[in-house]
């Protein structure tokens, strides 16, 4: 289901109307890597169900690329939705340097810049991987370095900024609905009413990505505090029973965002039903013509 909303969801930003917007830059490569760590979640889940060989325990090279590029998303998609938000609260907070800030090129300033940081925080992990007894492991140092950059850097500080920052834009939605109320005409309100609406499902998704993450996060950085402490059997054991739900509920951060757009906006739902019957209209006559 996330892999098909992610793929609806980079066919409706492909829109004229759309894909001149920054946020559709984040939510473009927010698809890519989703999709990618969905799909490598499915593969490992698969292995495990059917008792399957791993397709990391194969060679060395597959052993890196494949724990690579999921601890790579792990880091990446957290600050693209950190990204996302920070767009958001640009327009919404500072309208007048929407233009000049909240542009295509600077979104895509910010994606590389972003992926820069991940590629460079996976490099180490890269280095140490080996595949020992059929199995990736690292150094007992890489395992601190991973869970450090795993509850820092995608967990603690994307979820503490995203949490700030829509603290404040909603603040500011509910001040200039207030303002708008005490001292625009009547005939106006529909304007504001119309800027909240296009506002509100891309504020939805960032809050919805925060509670997403949170407590996954929440659970590892406790996991890791009962180890530290060398607490009782019993404790671990109780973190344990959760541990799935936490992590069914980390996974949905990767597969909502189109289903959130298209359940909060009727703009939203009208231009992906657009998407889909040109793409039907175009298959058929395609259909058509070679018949």
């Amino acid at each position: 289901m996330g892999v098909i909303g992610n793929a609806l969801l980079f066919t409706m930003m492909r829109d004229k109307k759309l894909k001149s917007l920054s946020y559709s830059v984040y939510l473009k490569l927010l698809f890519i890597s989703d999709s990618v760590l969905l799909s490598i979640k499915i593969l490992q889940e698969t292995e495990r169900t059917f008792a399957l060989r791993s397709l990391a325990s194969i060679n060395i090279g597959l052993c890196k690329i494949l724990f690579g590029i999921k601890f790579l998303i792990m880091v990446l998609s957290p600050w693209l939705m950190v990204g996302l938000t920070l767009d958001r609260y640009v327009c919404v907070c500072f309208p007048l340097t929407r233009e000049i800030l909240c542009t295509r090129m600077k979104a895509i300033a910010v994606c590389l810049c972003i992926l820069v940081l991940a590629v460079a925080l996976t490099v180490p992990f890269l280095v140490e991987m080996k595949l020992v007894r059929g199995k990736c492991a690292t150094s007992e140092g890489i395992r601190y370095y991973f869970i450090f950059t795993r509850l820092m850097f995608s967990s603690i500080l994307p979820c503490l900024a995203i949490l700030v920052l829509n603290i404040l834009i909603i603040i500011h939605i509910h001040r200039s609905h207030n303002f708008r109320s005490m001292f625009m005409r009547s005939g106006n309100k529909s304007s504001s009413r119309k800027l909240d609406s296009s506002t509100s499902p891309l504020v939805l998704v960032s809050v919805l990505a925060f509670v997403t993450l949170l407590p996954a996060s929440l659970a590892e950085a406790a996991e890791v505090s009962l180890i530290i402490l060398k607490a009782n059997v019993r404790a671990k054991a109780l973190l344990s029973k959760f541990w799935a739900f936490f992590v069914l509920l980390y996974l949905l951060n990767f597969g909502q965002n189109f289903y959130i757009l298209i359940a909060s906006s009727s703009n939203y739902r009208n231009i992906i039903r657009d998407r889909l019957a040109c793409y039907c209209l175009k298959r058929n006559r395609r259909n058509q013509q070679s018949s």
